[in-house]
């Protein structure tokens, strides 16, 4: 096995596997709407990724988790705050929740056959006593599968999170117990959108438990470790982009795989985060190309929870975050909800005979405080002041602004 980087093995295998599933999903000859929101999730993937920075430690997301949850967000948002939605989630014209939901029909699909389990699903929990516009239920029941539930945030905040968390927690079997934590709602919590992806596959090729020894693992400072290496040997496909090499292994059925990248040398991390900023994933995986090589990875368990919320903002989506310039008013008619968190979860679980991956995100929604305005449109009184001594210097009444003597 050539030196391989701890850090960015990690990073990168999410967006690796995800964008060659989504590409591999092409080969049961999904329609053109379907493929055009692969290439969305699929362009979500490599900003946010870039936008999450890379940090010296293991990290775990499922981009795919967070763009659903958002694209259901979008459903409700007006004006600017939706473009600049549209614009960071890589969404599509003419139709772009069209083009989710035959997305999510075939991944569904996919996940019925083929040797894998993925399972996902979406859902709304409405603060008591509000109401939603009609067309905002109808496309995220039409569309992403999204039941509607309604809680009391107000009076209930933490009936309310147990009973979000207990839904996530059911459909990851467990692996994402706790995705909001205390704190993470209030009483001014008005509504949350949330996803949950369940992934089990078992290898192509499995690997021989009876090869895996503790070898070393070269970290980018220089430093060695000793992990658990997976080896074998056998026909994969694999590509050399400058000083950056990448493998594939295939789950069961060959529809799904996940994708593995490092740099020749482990201290040159930036030459693989730099294919990622460039946006040239897709050229790598193009160049994948079947041979007979010898592939070894370490056993590993990674669980990863973030808010995404700031690099969202660094993707140009900000005006969702503020409140008074938020514009949900598809969601409730009104413009007085923006986004307060948007808290994701993750975990992997990979060893010689496949991977286990789960991954929840919710989007957390708040009523806005409403703004105060200060307009003086009636009589007023006014004093001119030094405000360095508290001197008043002149002090005034203005009855009719229209009149010039007093």
């Amino acid at each position: 096995m050539h030196r391989v980087s701890a850090v960015l093995f990690v990073a990168l295998a999410a967006a690796g596997a995800l964008v060659a599933g989504l590409q591999r999903a092409s080969s049961g000859a999904p329609d053109a709407s379907a493929l055009r929101a692969a290439r969305s999730a699929s362009g979500f993937a490599e900003a946010l990724h870039v936008a999450l920075g890379a940090e010296n430690r293991n990290r775990f997301v499922s981009p795919f988790s967070a763009w659903t949850a958002l694209s259901m967000t979008h459903a409700g948002a007006r004006g600017r705050t939706a473009a600049q939605m549209a614009a960071a989630l890589r969404l599509q014209p003419p139709s772009p929740h069209a083009a989710a939901a035959a997305l999510l029909r075939d991944l569904r699909a996919a996940g019925n056959a083929g040797g894998c389990t993925l399972r996902i699903a979406n859902g709304i929990w409405l603060q008591r006593g509000e109401r939603l516009q009609p067309a905002f239920v109808a496309t995220v029941r039409d569309r992403y599968g999204a039941g509607l539930r309604e809680l009391d945030f107000a009076r209930q905040t933490e009936a309310a999170r147990a009973t979000i968390n207990a839904w996530v927690s059911e459909r990851t079997e467990a692996k994402i117990r706790e995705l909001l934590r205390r704190g993470d709602l209030d009483p001014s919590t008005a509504l949350v959108l949330t996803n949950a992806i369940l992934f089990k596959g078992k290898w192509e090729k499995a690997f021989d438990p009876r090869r895996t020894v503790d070898a070393p693992f070269h970290l980018d400072d220089r430093r060695t470790v000793r992990a658990p290496m997976m080896r074998q040997t056998g026909r994969f496909a694999c590509a050399r982009v400058g000083e950056v090499r990448a493998f594939e292994l295939p789950y069961a059925g060959g529809r799904l795989s996940m994708v593995v990248l490092y740099p020749e040398r482990p201290e040159r991390l930036s030459e693989v985060e730099r294919i990622v900023r460039e946006k040239r994933l897709g050229e790598v995986l193009g160049r994948l190309a079947p041979r007979e090589v010898p592939v070894g990875l370490p056993r590993f368990s990674v669980t990863s929870r973030v808010d995404l919320g700031r690099a969202l903002q660094t993707m140009g989506m900000t005006d969702a975050f503020r409140g008074g310039a938020a514009d949900f008013s598809g969601i409730n008619g009104r413009r007085d909800l923006s986004i307060a968190l948007v808290m994701h979860q993750a975990r992997v679980d990979v060893d010689e005979a496949g991977t286990e991956a789960a991954a929840a995100t919710a989007v957390v929604m708040m009523k806005s405080a409403p703004i105060e305005s200060y307009v003086a449109d009636r009589p007023f009184l006014f004093l001119i002041r030094d405000r360095s001594t508290g001197a008043i210097l002149f002090t005034g009444r203005v009855a009719n602004p229209l009149e010039t003597e007093g």
